[in-house]
């Protein structure tokens, strides 16, 4: 076991969602993004010493207002390193039940249980790998979950997962092109995932449906994935948390993404505050008007991507889903 970093709901009276929603703040951690041009790059290595800075500065408020160091909680790792959709939440009073003796902390591992006779009766007891024993009422094997695909055949997830690590192989972390007929919600798991969830839902329809507005190629797919899987090995390893299916801290970026794809003519661009919901919404009613056409041949119970085209070149604005 190891210390790690928490981040309390309010970080000296501030909503810490203005810590990590922030567009200001994602620019600061290494993205998947290439810099597209030379100041790009400029910009990116001048902000190395004022991203180093900054989350110093978060680490020393969170030291102070948690008392890390007084209770042995403080971690080692660099908390700009760590920050994913795994990072931990302080929950309210925690801090206070330790510092009251309410909470007890163990810093090890569980090694063994027993159960030995005391006052003539069987108590169940702890035992760590540091040697401590504890006696205790109940376990809570609080071991977290995985994700898995059980209802996939295996030759489907040999392509969908690289078999070295676990990664899964995803295309705007929802499709893979050697998988047509499948597409994942939810894969883009963040620190918003209703929002991240019902945004690549909108993106997923239309890209079925060949409808959007840049549509990408076989070859455009398999290039990102390749490019997303590498940065996630050599430059940001704690992205390939939960199989890499996350894109957190980095929402704006990814949000960006789907935005131009669909064809979004309003940008949501603001620096200092939290992705919000509406205007989101806003950005969406702004893309080509996307909906259900009616089959070309009912025969065939097929949508073909040409006459779906015509529809959207023609600018079809029933929002009255017409196939049966």
């Amino acid at each position: 076991t190891r210390n790690r970093w928490r981040i309390p709901y309010f970080i000296f009276g501030i909503n810490a969602k203005y810590f990590l929603f922030m567009r200001a703040e994602e620019i600061l951690f290494p993205s998947w993004k290439k810099p597209s041009s030379v100041f790009d790059k400029v910009v990116s290595i001048l902000l190395i010493p004022l991203a180093w800075l900054n989350f110093k500065m978060l680490e020393l408020m969170l030291n102070f207002q948690l008392g890390l160091r007084k209770l042995n909680m403080l971690p080692k790792d660099n908390i700009a390193d760590i920050i994913s959709i795994h990072i931990g939440v302080d929950t309210e009073g925690f801090v206070e039940l330790i510092e009251a003796g309410g909470i007890k902390l163990m810093n090890s591992n569980v090694k063994s249980y027993e159960v030995e006779l005391v006052k003539g009766r069987a108590s169940n007891f702890v035992i760590f790998e540091n040697g401590d024993k504890i006696e205790a009422d109940i376990v809570i094997q609080a071991t977290g979950w995985n994700t898995d695909l059980p209802f996939l055949p295996q030759d489907l997830k040999d392509k969908l997962i690289d078999a070295s690590d676990g990664l899964y192989k995803l295309y705007r972390f929802s499709v893979n092109p050697e998988l047509p007929d499948i597409g994942f919600v939810g894969f883009n798991s963040s620190f918003c995932t209703v929002l991240s969830s019902e945004m690549i839902a909108r993106w997923l329809v239309r890209y079925a449906d060949g409808m959007l507005e840049h549509q990408p190629s076989p070859s455009e797919m398999d290039a990102n994935i390749k490019h997303l899987l590498e940065w996630k090995r050599k430059v940001r390893p704690v992205a390939k948390a939960v199989h890499g299916n996350s894109i957190a801290p980095f929402h704006y970026l990814h949000f960006d993404e789907i935005l131009t794809d669909v064809g979004a003519k309003v940008k949501n661009n603001p620096w200092f505050v939290r992705p919000d919901v509406d205007k989101y919404r806003k950005c969406f009613e702004s893309s080509p008007k996307y909906c259900v056409a009616r089959l070309k041949d009912p025969a065939t119970k097929s949508f073909p991507i040409d006459y779906l085209k015509d529809y959207y070149d023609q600018g079809y604005k029933s929002s009255t889903p017409l196939a049966q």
